[in-house]
């Protein structure tokens, strides 16, 4: 990112667009070409930069923007959840509870209900009546 014969760069920071610095405070000065900016409160930020040498400044870098969420819009696990997911899961797998329940339960009772493998007979005896 060093522009040829920088010294420094002023880093301008602004909450519109940036298009020119001459209504612009510098908010630092960086000999690397590097800027760590501590800002907290949510907005959008834009930033630029001007390579600055003995001799001149250069022409505004591309803007380039940030944007700083509040805490309670920034996105988190239980913020974007989709919860009519969770209970249609909740049902599928509480339906297919049920129905293995239900299949045991006739598995087991149809087991208990076999019939013996001792056959029974009944014999009827006829008794026969003389007459005299």
């Amino acid at each position: 990112m060093d522009s040829l014969g920088a010294t420094s760069y002023k880093i301008y920071r602004d909450t519109t667009f940036i298009t020119v610095t001459s209504s612009l405070t510098s908010i630092g000065n960086s000999l690397s070409g590097s800027f760590l900016d501590t800002i907290t409160t949510p907005n959008t930020y834009y930033y630029a930069v001007v390579a600055v040498s003995d001799y001149s400044e250069s022409i505004l870098s591309n803007v380039v923007y940030v944007e700083i969420l509040d805490e309670a819009d920034s996105p988190g696990f239980f913020n974007n959840f989709d919860w009519s997911m969770f209970l249609i899961l909740g049902g599928i797998l509480l339906g297919g509870e049920l129905l293995l329940a239900v299949i045991i339960y006739f598995l087991l009772s149809s087991k208990s209900k076999k019939p013996s493998s001792k056959k029974t007979s009944k014999k009827t005896s006829k008794k026969t009546s003389k007459k005299k």
